[in-house]
């Protein structure tokens, strides 16, 4: 009669080893993924947090580096905008055709997957690039 629940205390006993053993696996690798998870968003977020310039580029005349950065989580075609109306000195809304054109949604592409760190926005008319010059100190 006791073998019989000697045999039943020790498949209890074993059954609970196994389960046991499965359950520091299983602690392992959510370890080691949580570790993985981390170092993963730091790396990122170091990233976001980097601060982007805008550079304007006339054709025939010299670049201007804009004084204001954005921070490449905020960077979207309206800050890009927000920033432009900031700096143009001109009495109606700045006119740059290139804001709406695919090399232009390509590079702010580009700038938001972190490929580069400077935007580059090419003004055609030079009177157009003279109003934002002359709004520099």
């Amino acid at each position: 009669m006791f073998g019989f629940w000697n045999e039943v205390h020790n498949t209890y006993i074993n059954f609970i080893t196994f389960f046991d053993d499965i359950g520091i696996i299983v602690a392992f690798f959510t370890l080691f993924f949580t570790f993985w998870n981390f170092v993963s968003n730091r790396r990122n977020n170091k990233k976001l947090n980097q601060n982007i310039q805008i550079k304007l580029l006339c054709e025939g005349l010299s670049s201007k580096v804009l004084p204001q950065t954005i921070k490449r989580r905020h960077f979207t075609r309206s800050e890009v905008q927000g920033i432009l109306g900031n700096y143009y000195l001109g009495k109606e809304r700045y006119d740059s055709s290139y804001l709406c054109t695919k090399a232009f949604s390509e590079s702010l592409e580009k700038v938001q997957n972190g490929d580069c760190n400077i935007l580059e926005i090419t003004i055609t008319n030079s009177e157009e690039f003279e109003k934002f010059q002359s709004n520099y100190s």
